[in-house]
């Protein structure tokens, strides 16, 4: 646990194992400017170039949450964050909200979508199609995370197995190898990842500025 990203130990009954994030990706024949924030969705020059996923995805609704954020609301007070994506619809940018990963990809692959958030591993299978052209930065207000939670039931007759299992687990060969054969970054600071993945995979203090919502709070809201 010493070695855990400071957010990767959650609470008292929950470590994260493992990370993705959500990047702002954008096809840069289209986008000649590499964007620094989320608030870059609602640029004027993006008319009709914008896709989000749909609300039941978790970075759509921490988008939500960051915008009402800014706006001077939180996750118990979301309208504001409504409202900006209400303008995002209505200034013309945004040209769809797809309900699968394949959908948003396939925008991308045929140029119709410029900007928006996708899964770093979506964006990692466009190079390997060969879109070059398609390419990610992590915004200054951070990443949303795609995130596996390690937690030992509580009442558990295999106590002491299951702590064995999640320190094997947060070990640094698996986490290394999750690494390497899942494209999942460590949430183990020590652990050093294959040169081909540095920059893709989140780490360092991109994790450390990763936005996490109050979840408990979104759902109650």
């Amino acid at each position: 646990l010493k070695d855990l990203y400071p957010n990767a130990r959650h609470s008292k009954q929950t470590v994260f194992a493992n990370l993705g994030d959500f990047v702002l990706a954008y096809n840069a024949d289209k986008v000649k400017k590499a964007p620094t924030s989320w608030s870059d969705l609602w640029d004027p020059d993006y008319k009709r170039g914008v896709a989000l996923y749909s609300f039941t995805a978790s970075s759509t609704l921490s988008l939500l949450v960051l915008e009402a954020k800014k706006a001077g609301g939180s996750e118990r007070n979301i309208e504001p964050g409504f409202k900006r994506l209400v303008d995002l619809h209505k200034s013309g940018n945004l040209l769809s909200m797809v309900s699968g990963e394949s959908e948003l990809v396939s925008l991308y692959e045929l140029g119709e979508v410029w900007i928006g958030p996708l899964a770093i591993g979506r964006v990692k299978s466009l190079w390997d199609k060969g879109a070059k052209h398609i390419k990610f930065v992590r915004p200054k207000e951070g990443t949303f995370g795609l995130i596996t939670t390690l937690n030992v039931v509580k009442g558990s007759p295999k106590k002491d197995l299951a702590m064995k299992f999640v320190n094997f687990a947060l070990g640094k060969e698996c986490q290394e190898a999750f690494a390497a054969r899942n494209l999942y970054a460590p949430t183990l600071k020590t652990a050093k990842l294959p040169k081909e993945l540095e920059g893709l995979l989140i780490s360092g203090t991109s994790v450390e500025n990763l936005f996490i919502p109050d979840w408990v709070q979104v759902n109650a809201a």
